[in-house]
């Protein structure tokens, strides 16, 4: 686990020569993962670029794992019908659809099952600052926000508050 299996890496022209093995331009990695058989190496794709800001250093943007999990690491983002994230009170979402009609606007949820549940959207807080980590909230935490913003000409941000918004609050006796 954890073994190079193979990379492709791009390398730009700088006008003296193409960079070295060090300051390749992107690359995509493929590295074993997971538990190793005779008749099995699973494995795992990794797609580096190099940013202007650091274009020596390769960074790891996006992850698909063995069992075909896509990571997207912090700070980077998914747009789906864009070129650029948008920003909406101050915050630039790091997953976004956004389009000019309904079809290319519009998230879908479905569940296809022969029981009563339906499909689910979650929100989840903890007072803990580490992913996966816990720690209790107390009364007053916002426990999940569905916020809308409407264009006031410059952003879509109206003073710092939603036009309207369903927040949810932690309340009571936390148990």
């Amino acid at each position: 686990t954890g073994d190079d299996l193979g990379a492709i890496r791009a390398f730009g022209d700088d006008c003296v020569d193409f960079n070295s093995n060090a300051n390749a331009s992107a690359a995509i990695i493929f590295d074993s993962m997971g538990t190793i058989a005779a008749d099995r190496v699973p494995g795992r794709i990794t797609l580096q670029t190099a940013t202007d800001a650091a274009p020596s250093v390769l960074t790891s943007v996006l992850t698909i794992d063995a069992d075909q999990n896509v990571y997207i690491l912090d700070t980077n983002g998914l747009v789906v019908g864009n070129a650029a994230r948008v920003a909406v009170d101050g915050v630039t979402p790091e997953v976004q659809v956004l389009g000019t009609a309904g079809e290319d606007s519009a998230i879908l949820l479905v569940r296809n099952s022969a029981d009563a549940f339906s499909p689910s959207f979650f929100f989840a807080k903890s007072r803990n600052a580490t992913i996966g980590s816990f720690t209790i909230v107390v009364t007053g935490d916002t426990l999940g926000e569905i916020a809308a913003y409407g264009d006031d000409g410059v952003d879509f941000n109206p003073n710092g508050f939603a036009s309207a918004a369903i927040r949810f609050f932690a309340t009571g006796t936390i148990a």
